[in-house]
Formats: C-alpha cells, structure tokens, sequence
C-alpha cells in the first residue's frame, strides 16, 4: 500500500516536485562527503609519503655519517703511509692519483696523474703499501700509463718469499699471472709469497706481488706455476712511482 502511494505522489506533479525538491537538497550533502573523501584520502597520502621521506632521510644521514668516519680513517692511512715512506728512507718516490682504468675489465693498466712534467720514465716501478702494482710503461707530458700484475706483457724477475735464493720470471695475467721456468724439484707449493727483486739493484724492496694458487704438472722440465696477484687494481686511488728501474 505504501509502494502503491509513494507511485501515485511521484506520479502527480506535486510529487515529482516533492522529488526534485529532494534530490536538490541532499545533493550538496553527498557532494560535500565526497570531496571530504577525498581530502582526507590525500592527506593520508601525503602523511604516508612524508613518513617514508623522513626514514629515507634518517637513512641518508646515517650513510653520510658512515662516509664521512671512512674518508677520515682513509686520510689517516695516507697519512701512516706516507710517513712510513718517509722514515724507511723511500723518499726518491712520487705519489700520484689514478684516473683511469682498463675498460676491458681485465685491470692490465691503469692511467695516473703525473708524467713527464715530474720526471717519470718508463721502466719505474710502481707501488702501493707493500705491494707491487706495476711498472710505468707510457710516459706522456701531464700522465702516463702504467702495466700492471694483470697484464700479459709484464715479465719481472721474482722469487718466493721463504728461504728460496733462486730467481723466476713473473709473467702478468688475467685473472691470475703465472711463474716461468720453475723446475720439477723446485720448492714452489700452493700459498707461498711471490715478491719482486731486482737482480741489479738489490736496494729495491721486495714489493709482493702474489701468492702461488695451484702447482700442475706440465710436460717437459718445468711446473706451471699460477700466482694470484695480492693488489686490486679497481680499488686504487692512488699510487706511489719509484724513481727506479729493476
């Protein structure tokens, strides 16, 4: 009965007016509830974001507050390092900055800062600590290329650091370099310590270069030696030039 009347006033022009008049006046209402919706599924929005913007800080912070103790601690081992060159007499020794790498990937080379405009020449050794990087082999006016224990045209004379007297030739490599020349009964096992000797000069220290990885039986008289250099070359911000040639 009630559906019957609600039909009859909707279908008089009284109730179609009733009708309009209805929908006129609630409309704003849910028009209002849906932009308060919406402005409080923003304000959501932004407070969640500003949230995670805040952790991201935090966390950048702390990034920043690490990097900061590390170049510290770098800068104090420069430091050390340089006054141990100092005090061991190693003053004939330039100290230059890495600017490049070998884009192979196969660290063969690397480009420093200095060149001729400091004296450089081909031949000089190069270092890093206690260890071997590589000898000078380009020397142009402001830079100069620099071969390292992973390139295969490196060939220095060497020898283990245990009570061995005997000299071997190191050959470079990627990813491992390799000991010519060692003999059958030649004491050369897996873990000792390659270091560079100058059979001429025996002043220049006995930079490492290596430690021996594997010992295979070859044909003929000779073992192949493989010898995994001690230095990352990718790591390097700077090197020091010894004025001296093996």
């Amino acid at each position: 009965m009630i559906f019957s009347l609600l039909l009859y006033f909707v279908n008089i022009p009284l109730g179609r007016e009733l009708l309009n008049l209805f929908q006129r006046l609630t409309l704003p209402v849910y028009y209002l509830k849906a932009k308060v919706s919406d402005t409080v599924s923003n304000y959501v929005r932004t407070y969640i974001l500003l949230v995670d913007a805040r952790r991201e800080n935090e966390l950048l912070k702390r990034e920043v507050e690490s990097l900061k103790l590390y170049k510290a601690q770098l800068d104090s081992c420069r430091i050390s390092l340089e006054k141990v060159g100092i005090s061991t007499g190693n003053t004939g020794s330039t100290r230059c900055g890495v600017i490049g790498y070998d884009p192979k990937g196969e660290d063969s080379f690397i480009y420093i800062d200095k060149g001729r405009n400091v004296g450089l020449e081909d031949g000089f050794i190069v270092f890093y600590g206690d260890k071997f990087v590589g000898l000078v082999q380009d020397v142009f006016g402001g830079h100069a290329k620099v071969s390292t224990t992973y390139s295969n045209k490196l060939f220095i004379s060497c020898m283990l650091l245990k009570q061995d007297p005997k000299n071997y030739i190191y050959k470079g490599g990627f990813p491992y370099g390799e000991l010519l020349y060692v003999n059958w009964e030649d004491p050369v096992e897996v873990g000792d310590t390659v270091v560079l000797r100058s059979p001429k000069d025996k002043s220049i220290p006995a930079f490492v270069i290596g430690k021996v990885i594997a010992v295979e039986k070859k044909q003929g008289f000779f073992k192949k030696v493989l010898v995994k250099p001690d230095i990352d070359v990718r790591r390097l911000e700077f090197v020091y030039v010894l004025d001296k040639k093996l």
